[in-house]
């Protein structure tokens, strides 16, 4: 079962219009139980990504992706915004961080990232709640998929330096085959320089 719900992310790595995305070495969490509540997939999920950052890295370099069912993150895009804030809250306990540390974070700072056992991830939500016409979108009902990247990975797979003339050309040839293929990318979202703007992008 578990590898089945982990090829529907795979569909979605193979079908996307970035070429850094599609070859991307990924690995996979352990699924989360739809009888799990937030905390109980926060710890489940604390442990695999730190199983990752330990030895997983090595061999999966880009990422590390779970599937949760719609109904324990969130089953319309409200909740789901509320689910997902509440299960980085969770991770963050699990990572030793306690109330005051988290309320003490300022995830405006463009310098903020999510941080797991030591390591930056950038994080992404994909899900069956954004409609077909959205880049982030899951074609399997009741499923959503968070994805944690390395930040290094950026720096390994982007021959560009963020600020060069090439990197944006190249950004906006990808934007291009997006919108080429009827899955335009919202440019304000990913041109924000919050990290924690990106991670779970607005439906539409």
């Amino acid at each position: 079962m578990t590898e089945n719900i982990n090829n529907i992310f795979r569909t979605v790595q193979a079908e996307t219009q970035c070429p850094f995305a599609k070859s991307a070495d990924i690995t996979f969490a352990r699924s989360i139980s739809a009888e799990f509540s937030i905390p109980e997939a926060a710890q489940q999920l604390y442990e695999d990504i730190t199983a990752y950052v330990q030895e997983g890295i090595v061999t999966a370099p880009d990422g590390i992706a779970v599937a949760l069912p719609n109904t324990v993150i969130g089953d319309d895009f409200k909740s789901l915004t509320s689910g997902f804030n509440s299960l980085y809250h969770a991770l963050k306990i699990n990572d030793g961080s306690n109330e005051e540390a988290i309320a003490a974070e300022n995830i405006e700072d463009p310098g903020w990232q999510l941080t797991i056992a030591g390591q930056r991830l950038f994080t992404i939500v994909f899900s069956s709640l954004y409609p077909p016409t959205n880049p982030r979108h899951i074609h399997e009902a009741n499923t959503t998929f968070v994805f944690f990247q390395p930040v290094q990975s950026f720096n390994t797979r982007m021959p560009f330096d963020k600020d060069s003339a090439e990197f944006r050309r190249l950004k906006a040839d990808i934007r291009s085959r997006f919108t080429e293929a009827g899955r335009a990318y919202d440019g304000a979202i990913h041109d924000d320089p919050r990290e924690a703007a990106k991670y779970l992008s607005p439906q539409q």
